[in-house]
C-alpha cells in the first residue's frame, strides 16, 4: 500500500485526477493505496474523477483542505475500504457497492447554504458529527445505507437513498424523505416528509420532532 496526496500542481491540468503528476510521486492513486487530500496542497480535484470500481484502501479528506472534489455530473467515484471527510470544502463522491463506513465531521456549504457532502453508494454506518451531509439528493442518485448514527451537523437523506435500519441522533439536524424503520432521538431534531414514515420504532428521550411524511 502507498499513500498518494492530492498535489493539484500539474502545469497543464491542474484539477484532473487522472494526471500523474497531480500527485507525490507522479503517481496517479491504484486499488490498495491510502488517497489523502491535505490542507499542504489546498488545490480543488474536479476532472476525470471517476474511477470506477478502484477499492482504494482509504479516501481521506484532512482538516483545513477547503476545495471542491467532484461535482455533481463527475463524482468522485471508487470503492475504498473506508471514506473520512473532515474538510471545509464541498465533495461529491459515489462510493459504488464498497459497503463501509463512513465518516463526516465538518463540510463546507454552497451557495444558498446548500450542503458540503453528498454521498452516493452503500454505506454500512454513516457517522456524522458536524458539516452538512446529503445522501441520494439528487434525481438518478441512489444510495443503500444501514445504520445512522449523528451526534452533530445536518444529514439529509434523499428521496434515492433506501430505508435505514437504525437511525440515532443524539445532536444536530436530521431530515429524511424516505422511511426508517427504528429512530432513536435524544437531542436535535428529526424531520420526516414525502413518503417517509417510521415503519417499527420511535424512541424520543428528548430533542425536537417533525413529524410530515
Amino acid at each position: 500500500m502507498a499513500t498518494r496526496m492530492w498535489l493539484g500542481t500539474d502545469s497543464t491540468d491542474p484539477t484532473a485526477f487522472d494526471a500523474a503528476a497531480n500527485w507525490s510521486g507522479s503517481t496517479v492513486p491504484i486499488a490498495g493505496d491510502l488517497v489523502v487530500f491535505s490542507p499542504n496542497y489546498n488545490n480543488p480535484c474536479t476532472k476525470n474523477i471517476d474511477q470506477g470500481t478502484t477499492a482504494f484502501n482509504e479516501v481521506v479528506v484532512e482538516a483545513g483542505f477547503t476545495q471542491q472534489i467532484g461535482n455533481p455530473t463527475d463524482p468522485l467515484t471508487c470503492t475504498p475500504a473506508k471514506f473520512d471527510y473532515h474538510g471545509g470544502g464541498i465533495i461529491y463522491a459515489d462510493l459504488g457497492a464498497a459497503s463501509i463506513p463512513v465518516v463526516v465531521t465538518n463540510s463546507g456549504s454552497g451557495a444558498g447554504g446548500t450542503y458540503g457532502v453528498y454521498l452516493e453508494g452503500t454505506i454500512t454506518t454513516l457517522s456524522v458529527s458536524g458539516g452538512k451531509v446529503a445522501v441520494a439528493s439528487f434525481p438518478g442518485d441512489s444510495a443503500t445505507i444501514t445504520t445512522v448514527a449523528q451526534s452533530g451537523g445536518t444529514i439529509l437523506l434523499g428521496a434515492g437513498s433506501s430505508s435505514p435500519t437504525t437511525v440515532t441522533v443524539n445532536g444536530g439536524g436530521f431530515s429524511t424523505r424516505v422511511s426508517a424503520a427504528t429512530v432513536n432521538v435524544y437531542k436535535g431534531t428529526f424531520s420526516t416528509s414525502e413518503a417517509a414514515a417510521i415503519t417499527t420504532k420511535l424512541n424520543a428521550y428528548g430533542g425536537n420532532l417533525n413529524l410530515s411524511g
